[in-house]
């Protein structure tokens, strides 16, 4: 096969490639006009419906230091300071809908939400399950050593790791 051969081959090939999108829109194309529209109206659709400013939306007090990531639903946000303190703010407008005190620092364990239930572990070791709606603590799994490890959903199990070198695994249901 001659390499002038090879060559129009594989631009035919990335050619048919590219037309077949055309003809059969992928899953992002349904979601919004932002993957449908040509550049120019992207990002018109982006200053319309993004704040692109870096302005401030809302910001909420908490009594101490923030070292966890925020779990987010589609209402609200759930995060935890340093003093273990749990905190569920609405998304957009950051008015506080409970808290928690878990009685115990919380440092780097990060929130996680599923089925209704936000997840955390405590310094002292404890796997809290609270209420998405009302914070009220629905149960709590209790470790040898301190939970820092963020804590992780997947099929109605919850994974998480402690430092006393296990890695467990409860039912989240």
């Amino acid at each position: 096969m001659s390499s002038k051969f090879k060559i129009l081959l594989i631009f035919t090939l990335i050619v048919f490639s590219f037309s077949g999108c055309k003809k059969h829109p992928g899953q992002l194309e349904k979601l919004s006009p932002f993957f449908s529209e040509p550049t120019q109206f992207r990002h018109k659709y982006i200053q319309e419906n993004f704040q692109t400013t870096g302005s401030l939306i809302w910001k909420y007090q908490t009594s101490d230091g923030i070292r966890t990531s925020a779990a987010i639903t589609d209402n609200s946000i759930f995060i935890a300071d340093k003093k273990g303190t749990v905190y569920s703010l609405n998304r957009f407008s950051g008015q506080k809908n409970w808290l928690y005190s878990a009685g115990a620092e919380i440092y780097e364990s990060s929130p996680e939400v599923f089925n209704n239930t936000v997840y955390i572990g405590t310094k002292t070791g404890k796997i809290l399950a609270l209420d998405e709606f009302t914070g009220q603590l629905k149960w709590s799994y209790k470790v040898n050593n301190s939970i820092l490890s963020s804590v992780n959903v997947q099929q109605n199990y919850l994974f998480f790791g402690s430092r006393d070198g296990f890695v467990y695994c409860l039912d989240a249901i």
